[in-house]
């Protein structure tokens, strides 16, 4: 997915990029939105940008999609087993309850042990892949129209 943003702040070696939203952001989540309903997110600002310049910036779909699938998914899976287990091994319910309990807490440190691993991925990470800085022939109608 390609989205132009606007950079509304240069941090060391980040950028802060400020996007229009969209109805693709309802199921992205992605970036974060602030108290104005503005989408924003913190880049590597690989490409030199500048307060004020356009950035297109690209968010590899699959990535998002494979974070709902481990987020939502290794937990529930997890809980699964756990109740799966305590039925096979015929607990009361108090143990039932803490076997369950157990194997989503389980779930959700696995959730954390690989958010840590796909985090160091830069392939999963949202990037610049070109900027038009404030005098370039990016039409302003564009301009204004996708970074409002």
């Amino acid at each position: 997915m390609l989205e132009l943003g606007k950079v509304t702040a240069v941090m060391d070696d980040n950028v802060q990029v400020q996007f229009k939203r969209t109805s693709a952001c309802d199921k992205c989540r992605a970036c974060s939105i602030d108290q104005g309903g503005k989408v924003s997110i913190t880049l590597k600002n690989d490409l030199g940008a500048k307060v004020g310049d356009i950035v297109e910036v690209e968010i590899w779909e699959k990535a998002v999609t494979l974070s709902y699938l481990i987020v939502f998914g290794i937990p529930l899976v997890m809980l699964l087993l756990g109740i799966i287990l305590a039925s096979v091994a015929r607990f009361n319910e108090l143990y039932s309850i803490i076997t369950a309990a157990s194997s989503l807490g389980f779930g959700f440190l696995i959730v954390f042990i690989i958010d840590k691993i796909i985090g160091k991925n830069q392939r999963f990470a949202p990037k610049i892949i070109k900027v038009f800085n404030q005098n370039s022939q990016i039409s302003e109608e564009l301009k204004n129209d996708r970074t409002k």
